[in-house]
């Protein structure tokens, strides 16, 4: 009996691979999460600031691509985010962490880095899509 690896979960271990090998941007990707879950102040404060744009998607590690979903967002709105949360006061560690993973510089390569990669997820969602249809 010969075991093939449909594609699928090939690029799934490859967006898990990626996921483990920054971990700088997975706090960032889970704090965030974090910071607007069960928090409608902050949620009226991001509205206030971003109107008009949807929150960050929820990261689900057993969802494919979603992680990498939630990476592309960060990248595309980093400069948003950090002005919202330079408007939150409050001492909770998730924003702190946030704060300060943000004003790295590594933490900005990094999601440059992984930009190029989306193709990754385009690919994953392309065959999901066709495989289903």
């Amino acid at each position: 009996m010969i075991h093939v690896t449909c594609i699928a979960h090939a690029l799934h271990r490859v967006a898990e691979f990626i996921r483990g090998r920054f971990q700088n941007i997975d706090c960032w990707v889970s704090n965030l999460k974090n910071i607007f879950m069960k928090a409608p102040f902050r949620v009226e404060i991001f509205n206030k600031f971003a109107p008009g744009i949807p929150l960050s998607p929820k990261p689900v590690i057993t969802r494919w691509g979603t992680w990498l979903s939630a990476v592309l967002y960060s990248n595309e709105l980093l400069k948003t985010l950090e002005t919202i949360l330079s408007h939150f006061d409050e001492d909770v560690i998730s924003i702190n962490l946030c704060k300060s993973i943000s004003s790295s510089d590594s933490f900005k390569n990094y999601l440059l880095f992984l930009l190029i990669t989306d193709f990754w997820l385009t690919i994953l969602r392309n065959y999901k899509i066709k495989m289903f249809c």
